[in-house]
């Protein structure tokens, strides 16, 4: 969608000012990504790694997901 917009204002519009456009919509994109990476407390997932080490020096790793 946001190319077939650009399609019709770039013959209009001078090369700087589309970068603009472009850049202003790429950080603000960034800052939402970040924003409901490190705001949305309701999706965890927790993951639990056990390791267990037996007589002989074997390692046995088990992983579960709540």
């Amino acid at each position: 969608m946001g190319s077939g917009i650009a399609f019709f204002y770039a013959g209009s519009l001078a090369i700087q000012w589309q970068l603009l456009i472009l850049v202003s919509f790429l950080f603000m994109g960034t800052l939402a990504f970040f924003y409901v990476l490190f705001n949305d407390k309701t999706n965890e997932l927790s993951t639990f790694v056990t390791i267990q080490e037996d007589n002989e020096g074997i390692n046995s790793v088990t992983s579960s997901f709540e």
